[in-house]
């Protein structure tokens, strides 16, 4: 019986993931907000979400993908498999 970081359920691994949640929602929320654009406000869902995918998406999703954790279950799953 293995107990890492990632398997015991603690205050810092759930407010760990409470973040990630948070985050991640953030990105959501992204794609369907408006934006402005030379004064005028552009509240159009496939317009803003074409802009959002254009500008800030990458970025927030490199900084909010909860990276860790994959790559622990990665890895868990390769010892537990060889």
């Amino acid at each position: 019986f293995d107990v890492g970081p990632t398997t015991v359920f603690s205050i810092y691994n759930c407010f760990d993931i409470f973040l990630d949640v948070v985050f991640m929602l953030d990105v959501f929320f992204s794609f369907v907000t408006g934006y402005l654009s030379q004064g005028t406000l552009v509240m159009d869902l496939r317009t803003s979400a074409l802009h959002y995918s254009r500008t800030w998406f990458v970025p927030d999703i490199a900084g909010s993908f909860p990276f860790d954790k994959v790559i622990d279950t990665v890895y868990a799953e390769r010892e537990e498999a060889g």
